[in-house]
């Protein structure tokens, strides 16, 4: 018997100028891409969710949003190692002062990366996060309108470390992540699955296009483009490469290539200028470590010929990034998705789960851990009862088969024989029915030890001995395996026995069976 979860993963990205969506569906152990869309917004910021979410049951679906802003942002520290929760509470106190700028009512949280060797002394390498209390507030406002709560808020360079500590096969890259978004643009390099550095470059989209609006004087005279025209000349031509520019062509009568290319050499030198000034911090960080790979993400990466460009003035490889590629993830049938560059932040976010940084406030944490506690009692209430309706309806098969076989006795048998059947088999039915166990007490108990991480799959009952078998998500599984065994044992059951596990491999996913007798 299958006791449901919320089956639909969504991410979304709530970027200045666009919403973006994502939504996978867990099927087994796989999972599906169903939906990608994205939404302008402008001053309508509601109607963008309202449209973005239309389809979509909030009561089966987990949402995960990633938060953007000038004062949204992440810093990598090495601190000096001390317990987690006096770690935690240090840094949340002091977070405003490794900020370079003063958020309006900040909300701080962190993550601790791992330990770190810096100059022979051992630290531990720690993300810290920070965003404006307004900007959370005002996200939750919109969602909650819409009937929805999210399980996380978490910044944009959170997102793009958590979707890169999933991909297989970069487990010893080095690689930098550059989000190109309209008004900003985030810098995140990792190595395989550990963030190392992030910072906020102030150079996106919008440059790129403001740069194309100033004034040329040709011999067809002044030429001034309007933002919204060069706006779509930019995405329509790009940044033209360098062999282009010899043979410059006429873009709608207006403006040509080489002077596009002309006009967009200062926001690019910005660009390059400051992920130079990102690695070369780095390099000195850890002892001359180099980047070998830059992937692009965001609306930006699709600018024709800026990953060339940077390509040739960073001198390394510069790509457009596939957040998909080393995942281990389906597109339903019939899709036909191409560039998911500008999806990284939130497919990111759906993938990264609950642990880590998030910036859902603390009431609004304890709300849906009630409200998921609630959901589990009334599954595990819903399958109890889905169970004894089962067992009735056998009962009464059972007993109409009883009185089939009775009434054909009647034929061969005297009425004395025919009384004594029927008394056997009421016996026999009312003998089975008092053997049972008080089923509704078994189904809360088990709603109250049943861990957030696991999925029971099938339970089986013979001889007043009960089987459980299920799946345990994520890290540290035989630790919540062994709370679970001992929260069964301290309730209505006894002899709780694990009978085996095994873990599914590539996977963070474990199986497991459980013996245990009603007491």
């Amino acid at each position: 018997m299958k006791i449901l979860k919320k089956p639909h993963l969504v991410g979304i990205d709530l970027g200045s100028s666009s919403f973006k969506l994502v939504q996978f569906f867990q099927q087994e152990y796989r999972l599906v891409l169903q939906k990608v869309e994205i939404r302008e917004v402008g001053e309508k910021k509601e109607e963008a969710l309202k449209e973005l979410l239309h389809g979509i049951d909030p009561t089966r679906s987990r949402f995960f949003v990633t938060l953007n802003s000038s004062q949204t942002a992440v810093r990598v520290l090495a601190v000096p190692e001390m317990p987690s929760k006096e770690l935690r509470q240090a840094l949340l106190s002091q977070g405003k002062d490794y900020f370079p700028f003063s958020a309006n009512r900040p909300l701080f949280d962190l993550e601790i990366l791992g330990p770190v060797d810096e100059k022979g002394i051992r630290k531990l390498r720690v993300a810290l996060a920070v965003s404006p209390g307004s900007r959370v507030d005002e996200a939750l406002e919109i969602f909650k309108k819409r009937g929805v709560i999210p399980s996380v808020f978490l910044p944009l360079p959170c997102a793009l470390h958590r979707l890169a500590a999933r991909q297989e096969g970069k487990e010893n890259l080095t690689r930098c992540l550059l989000d190109i978004g309209e008004n900003f643009t985030e810098l995140v390099i990792v190595r395989g699955k550990t963030l190392l550095f992030s910072r906020k470059v102030p150079v996106a989209g919008k440059d790129f296009t403001t740069a194309m609006t100033g004034t040329l004087v040709s011999d067809r005279g002044r030429i001034a483009l309007a933002f919204d025209e060069a706006e779509k000349i930019k995405c329509e031509v790009g940044i033209p490469v360098a062999e282009a520019e010899s043979e410059s062509e006429l873009i709608h009568g207006k403006i040509s290539t080489s002077q596009i290319a002309s006009m967009l050499q200062s926001p690019l030198e910005q660009l390059v200028s400051e992920i130079n000034r990102c690695f070369d911090y780095y390099r000195e960080e850890t002892e001359g470590e180099k980047v070998e790979l830059l992937e692009l993400y965001g609306r930006g990466a699709g600018l024709h010929g800026l990953a060339h460009s940077l390509s040739e003035e960073l001198g390394i490889k510069v790509k457009v990034g596939d957040p998909l590629e080393g995942l281990r993830i389906e597109r339903e049938q019939g899709t036909s998705w191409k560039n998911l560059a500008p999806f990284a932040g939130a497919i990111g976010a759906a993938l990264g789960g609950t642990r880590g940084i998030n910036l859902v406030p603390d009431e609004i944490k304890a709300q849906a851990r009630r409200l998921v506690r609630r959901a589990t009692v009334q599954s595990f209430l819903a399958a109890g009862v889905l169970l004894l309706a089962f067992f009735y309806i056998g009962m009464r098969i059972q007993l109409g088969n009883y009185e089939k076989r009775t009434e054909v006795a009647k034929l061969e048998r005297s009425s004395l024989w025919l009384e004594l059947e029927k008394v056997s088999a009421q016996s026999v039915a009312h003998q089975v029915l008092a053997d049972e166990p008080y089923w509704e007490e078994i189904f809360r108990e088990w709603g109250h030890a049943v861990p957030d991480t696991a999925i029971l799959n099938q339970i089986g009952f013979k001889n007043n001995k009960v089987t459980l078998l299920g799946t345990l998500q994520g890290e540290g599984r035989e630790r919540v395996l062994s709370d679970f065994v001992r929260n069964l044992d301290a309730g209505l059951f006894k002899d709780v026995r694990i009978v085996g596990t095994r873990d599914q491999p590539g996977q963070a996913l474990s199986e497991f069976e459980l013996s245990l007798e009603i007491g």
